[in-house]
């Protein structure tokens, strides 16, 4: 074989390896998203079973209700037992709750609250589903600990006014004297009988046939096509959850009879973090292979994002391996990094801004697919400046260092995007722009060992994107369990 031919296989494999790249984050995406679907209609199914309600909010903290504060003249703060509400001045004001998907309060009418103090207070509540006029109660005197709204028979100030399928606001409207203390514990939906919504065993495997008797069922089984895209099942779920939002949605022909997957223990996942803690200050002595030090390095990031352990709130056992994977990437460089690795570098060079050049290319993509802008306030901007470079450090400045010590620069540059878009699991869609922009940017980098510039051009790109194409072909920015909320 010539010296050209031989070339053109080697960019020929290269260019197949980017492809089925492309592909695979699709299929990951998708196969993800159906699991995570199939693990949370199996969870409900369960609930549902064990008569517990599918609405249900523990108060920890302020964060814990829409907004993090009151609305009106009270203040907030945690303590033990939940969080306590103090009325600055006597009149009324309002508390939201959290809802993700809409609230079904014609088959789950029952209100309960707890709380952890008995003195008198007067309560309203206030539901309201997009688009139509918002529902207000009549005062009601709360005395006990406990009480339990039934939203059905409760007469409310304005007419008419009942429970709706699907609700998309819940407030509880409070009125108590000045300087007087609330402490709120928990809430939950209940229904009269959770027992009878159920589906049916003929329905938990195959298609929801079973339903068509009952076109509106309060818990409906929803099986969406397999093939179809991470989006687009999210998309769907959305469209089925807002017709009723106990809707049990599975991609394919997931079965419902299998139990739910337990999560981990607390004990288990914190041992996981321990041992490798311990391995990490065990390579840590010596200089290592670099295929070592590369896994050692991305193990603990690419577990808490693909894990899909990065929610709402991050485990402190995933921050604490996240984190010790930077201290030992930082600890690794400091004796064997690249000698002509800088952080800024000959800014005055052409190719010091070739990185940007993918800026313009995200305001086109935005202008042809995407939607009137809506631009990042400037504070959050430059705090994501400081993640992307966070996250260009650990791929360029550590992870293709040691790539390039054992593979050709062309395939360590396609193993350093690959690991930069294993970051964005499952959002398919941005797993597959952000191999490709990392694909530019790595092969920038091997040419003029500048990390600034490339953090910035990742930076841009990420708002640019963000303000203009979100809801257009990609769902969100958003990583981990994140993406699915």
């Amino acid at each position: 074989m010539t010296l050209s031919a031989r070339g053109v296989a080697v960019a020929t494999a290269w260019l197949l390896a980017v492809v089925v790249a492309l592909l695979a984050f699709r299929l990951l995406a998708s196969a993800l998203t159906a699991r995570y679907l199939a693990q949370e209609a199996r969870s409900e199914l369960a609930l549902l079973r064990a008569g517990q309600p599918l609405w249900q909010w523990r108060f920890l903290s302020p964060e814990d209700f829409v907004a993090g504060r009151a609305f009106g003249q009270a203040s907030m703060r945690a303590v033990d037992g939940g969080v306590e509400v103090t009325s600055l001045d006597g009149t009324a004001f309002e508390l939201g709750l959290p809802i993700a998907r809409g609230l079904d309060l014609v088959h789950w009418p029952l209100l309960r609250l707890d709380r952890a103090a008995a003195q008198p207070v007067t309560l309203q509540v206030v539901w309201q589903t997009t688009g139509r006029p918002a529902c207000l109660s009549a005062p009601i005197v709360w005395r006990g600990t406990r009480i339990d709204v039934d939203l059905r028979s409760i007469n409310t100030t304005t007419t008419p006014c009942a429970p709706v399928n699907r609700a998309d606001m819940l407030r509880l409207r409070i009125t108590m004297p000045r300087g007087q203390r609330l402490l709120l514990a928990d809430a939950a939906l209940l229904a009269p009988d959770p027992l009878a919504l159920v589906p049916p065993q003929s329905a938990l495997d195959g298609s929801s046939a079973a339903d068509s008797a009952n076109p509106a069922p309060a818990v409906p089984i929803v099986r969406l096509a397999a093939a179809a895209s991470a989006v687009q099942l999210l998309a769907r779920r959305d469209a089925a959850v807002a017709w009723r939002p106990a809707a049990l949605v599975v991609a394919g022909d997931a079965s419902l009879r299998k139990p739910p997957r337990e999560p981990l223990p607390p004990w288990l996942s914190w041992l996981g973090v321990g041992a490798y803690v311990l391995v990490l200050c065990w390579l840590a002595r010596r200089p290592r292979p670099a295929w070592q030090t590369l896994l050692a390095g991305l193990l603990g990031p690419v577990i808490l994002v693909a894990g899909l352990q990065w929610g709402q709130r991050p485990t402190l056992a995933g921050v604490t391996g996240f984190a010790s994977a930077l201290i030992f990437a930082a600890y690794t460089q400091r004796a064997g990094r690249l000698a002509d690795w800088r952080w800024i570098g000959p800014w005055r060079s052409v190719a010091w801004w070739w990185p940007l050049a993918l800026v313009p290319a995200a305001l086109l993509v935005c202008l042809l697919w995407g939607h009137a802008s809506d631009p990042t306030p400037p504070r959050r901007a430059l705090v994501y400046l400081g993640w992307a470079a966070l996250q260009q450090w650990l791929i360029l400045g550590f992870a293709l260092g040691q790539l390039e010590k054992f593979l050709p620069v062309r395939w360590a540059v396609l193993a350093a995007a690959l690991a930069f878009a294993l970051l964005h699991v499952p959002n398919g869609a941005l797993m597959q722009l952000c191999f490709l922009a990392e694909l530019w940017w790595a092969w920038c980098f091997v040419q003029q060992r500048s990390l600034l510039p490339i953090a910035l051009a990742h930076a841009a790109c990420a708002l640019v994107v963000g303000a203009g194409l979100i809801g257009n072909g990609l769902r969100s920015l958003e990583v981990s369990a994140r993406f699915f909320l």
